[in-house]
Order: structure tokens, then sequence, then C-alpha cells
């Protein structure tokens, strides 16, 4: 959201909160749903993690950001920003393992499909 906002705004830079080394979990929600749904249908009663086990830095998302929004800017860091911890993570590899379930929606394709959904913007632009 703030990407776009900044974008439409005119800004010449965009602000991601936090670290660009930070380490999280990220997943389409389409993506997320069919691995709850696979994770019901093989197991029973437990407690399982239900991801891809492929994180991803905050900086490297903020560039993929930029790169389907196809918006040129410096990407800005504010000193003081909320970090949170480094590497925040869980592994999947027991859910995956007993499912071989894989994500459908790539990084790329997940971010260009909300910004389209929410925001109007197909890959050639503003719509």
């Amino acid at each position: 959201d703030r990407a776009v906002r900044e974008m439409r705004a005119g800004s010449k830079q965009f602000t991601v909160w936090g670290d660009p080394g930070v380490v999280r979990d990220l997943l389409y929600v389409d993506d997320q749903i069919d691995a709850i749904l696979t994770a019901d249908a093989a197991f029973e009663n437990c407690i399982l993690n239900c991801n891809s086990n492929r994180p991803i830095a905050i900086g490297d998302f903020a560039k993929a950001v930029l790169r389907a929004l196809k918006w040129d800017v410096e990407i800005v860091y504010p000193a003081g920003s909320f970090r949170g911890t480094e590497y925040k993570t869980l592994d999947a590899s027991r859910f995956l393992v007993a499912t071989g379930w894989q994500p459908k929606t790539g990084l790329a394709e997940g971010i260009q499909a909300i910004l389209q959904e929410d925001y109007g913007i197909d890959r050639s632009g503003l719509k």
C-alpha cells in the first residue's frame, strides 16, 4: 500500500520500515489456503507449519515491489523504525515432505496480482 501511495504522490523514494536484511516467510494468500487444505487432508490432530520454506529478506521483497511497479527510485529504510527479529521463519519440512505441496504463485506473480486486484495496476502501468 505504501509503495503505491508514494508512487502515485510522485515521491522519489520508497520508504520501507525496518532493515533490508530481516527475513520473513511470505506466501500468496491463495497458496496459503491451499497449503492449509492440503495439510488438513494429510494430517490429523497435530500442530503443523504450512509454508514454502522459501523465506525472503525484506530488502529483496521491496525490490520486487519496485520491479512490479516499474518504479525506479531509491529504497529508504528510516533510522529508528522497528526492525524486529532478524530471522523469523517457520520450518515446514514435515508438511512439505509428507505432502509434496509447492506454492503455485511466485513472488513476482503474487505482487502483480495484488497490484492488479487492489490498485488497478497491470503490467503496463496504471489503469
